[in-house]
């Protein structure tokens, strides 16, 4: 049995897509169940999900961390898989995300996002992610999970819930620290779902500063991840440093300060190239893209260092 963990909040249009998707799956309808666990939705989503057969589960607004410990919880399956209400999964995606759970010492695994969205932000977004499978593809075990698509065993999980103390990034902590436990976690790119990405650039730059705010308590927990993990490069953390020192390069010249901000970009070049190869447009705005996320992310940072969130 395999058990499918949706959490939503006012998300009822969002959530018929994915519980549509759900019914389409190659797996047998009887070898499966849908759990939605409803976090203070006002908009009728627990209603939507009962029409559309899904166990449901209410409770007050507690956080998707604390959501998807509930439907860990009041789960049937030996395999558990999370998938976001935002989120369509492909007609193979809970075939090929299971299967490797249980082999080869496998506890846990990651699919992939797809998006076929115009938007020249949610394209650039789609981008950047699509660097993060690449670097994920060359390792045999990985450290980082998104539980937008990701799947684990469930006694693995019962010992193991997420840290409702993290409002975000909830998902990065577990699986790091599932992987300092010695968890074999592994990337499945086959196991896709379309999922719909900011299409305007402040909500882009108002999710990478919530994000960044969190850091610092999860890199106090982890300190060895700071550098670089299994998803994210060390020159990523070169582009923060570079930019950083900007402001502080102008007590010394303009000219220092602009050969820094050109190194930042300089480390950004992966992204940039495959930007062009997707567009002329998407390569001349992704230098802007990337320094107003990393601007974002500087002070989201600062942010949660000098004033930790709750």
């Amino acid at each position: 049995m395999i058990s499918v963990i949706v959490p939503v909040r006012d998300s009822c249009e969002l959530l018929k897509r994915c519980l549509e998707s759900l019914d389409r799956q190659t797996v047998d309808r009887s070898d499966y169940e849908v759990i939605v666990v409803d976090d203070g939705s006002s908009d009728g989503s627990a209603e939507v999900a009962c029409k559309w057969g899904a166990r449901v589960f209410r409770q007050k607004k507690k956080g998707a961390g604390a959501a998807r410990n509930r439907g860990i919880q009041e789960a049937k399956g030996e395999v558990l898989l999370f998938l976001d209400a935002d989120c369509e999964a492909a007609r193979e995606w809970m075939e090929k995300l299971s299967e490797p759970i249980g082999k080869d010492g496998t506890s846990g695994t990651i699919g992939r996002f797809t998006s076929d969205q115009e938007n020249w932000v949610a394209r650039l977004i789609q981008i950047e992610i699509e660097g993060r499978y690449h670097r994920m593809r060359h390792y045999d075990r990985i450290d980082f999970v998104n539980t937008a698509t990701c799947g684990f065993r469930r006694d693995l999980l019962l010992n193991n819930l997420f840290d409702e103390s993290f409002q975000k990034l909830e998902d990065v902590e577990l699986s790091f620290r599932l992987a300092q436990k010695g968890s074999r976690l592994v990337y499945v790119p086959g196991a896709t779902v379309r999922h719909s990405h900011p299409e305007r650039l402040y909500a882009y730059l108002k999710r990478k500063f919530r994000y960044a705010r969190v850091s610092p308590a999860l890199y106090r927990r982890f300190p060895e991840k700071m550098l670089a993990d299994s998803s994210t490069p060390l020159y990523r953390r070169w582009q923060l440093v570079l930019l950083g020192l900007t402001v502080p390069g102008l007590l010394i010249s303009p000219f220092v300060s602009l050969i820094l901000l050109l190194g930042s970009i300089g480390f950004s070049m992966p992204l940039i190239v495959r930007a062009f190869q997707e567009s002329i447009k998407l390569g001349v705005l992704s230098p802007f893209f990337v320094l107003t996320g990393n601007m974002a992310f500087l002070l989201g940072l600062s942010s949660g260092i000098v004033s930790p969130p709750k």
